[in-house]
């Protein structure tokens, strides 16, 4: 695909996300689950999988897990920065890839341990933002309210000001954000949120391409954050478990040893 081609093909996309909240939505949780891509990419990856999850170009699935595209299958365009230069390349998600052999060959991908619930709260108390008693009878749904505002208003101003939204509709916009946000970080930690389509579309109306595009890269930006952040933690937080565990067993085991000595 030529690179004016793809261009011409990314402003149709937005045009498509704006029409109506369903497709905004539907953006949205592929931001979340793919984090890792710019916005744009992640407009393309919208338009050709709404289910994709863990994308990858072809000879990164054969290289790094030994696995294969399934014959037929086509890929998400996307462009690619080369320094010098920049081409439209191909990324194919993992359900359009088979194992190269004939041995089981799964991808895990990472998802949040032991309902999440310690991690989310670890998330919300990073760097003293919100103290342990405060979080601990906080439902899924109130921590996601919290990380979320909490996201939006250390980091939303500057949409506020390169939008130039007016005093009396930052309030209004500021709800848009943190639902956009809820839906995306909702969605990789597979997480069942129902979005409040009246705060989505209080704004979405009043979005074009190009506000899309600076709302988009921002957003991107902040559920990247926030979803390392709480990978980070809840991998944390896992370990300390097996580590724990792994010195209760160890304990129990001397016990039984010293009671039969004893014995």
């Amino acid at each position: 695909m030529r690179i004016n081609d793809f261009e011409h093909l990314i402003q149709e996309i937005k045009a498509k996300a704006l029409s109506d909240s369903d497709g905004y939505i539907s953006l949205m949780r592929t931001v979340g689950n793919n984090y890792k891509y710019d916005f744009t990419s992640q407009l393309s990856i919208y338009n050709r999988n709404t289910n994709a999850r863990a994308c990858g170009e072809f000879d990164f699935w054969r290289k790094k897990f030994n696995r294969t595209v399934k014959r037929g299958e086509k890929g998400i365009p996307i462009y690619k920065n080369y320094g010098g230069y920049g081409k439209v390349t191909y990324i194919f998600d993992l359900s359009q890839t088979v194992s190269m052999t004939r041995e089981v060959n799964q991808v895990e991908l990472w998802e949040l341990s032991n309902g999440g619930e310690d991690s989310l709260r670890g998330v919300l108390e990073f760097n003293g933002a919100f103290r342990e008693d405060e979080t601990e009878n906080m439902t899924i749904d109130e921590i996601l309210e919290s990380i979320a505002y909490m996201e939006v208003i250390n980091k939303g101003n500057y949409l506020l000001n390169e939008l130039k939204i007016a005093p009396n509709y930052r309030k209004i916009f500021n709800d848009f954000l943190t639902e956009s946000f809820k839906i995306g970080y909702a969605a990789r930690l597979d997480i069942n949120y129902e979005a409040d389509r009246n705060k989505i579309n209080d704004i979405l109306g009043s979005l074009d391409e190009i506000s899309l595009t600076i709302v988009g890269n921002e957003l991107n930006l902040m559920v990247a954050n926030i979803i390392e952040r709480t990978v980070a933690i809840d991998k944390d937080i896992d370990k300390n478990k097996v580590l724990t565990k792994g010195a209760i067993e160890r304990y129990n085991e001397n016990r039984e040893i010293t009671d039969k000595e004893e014995k």
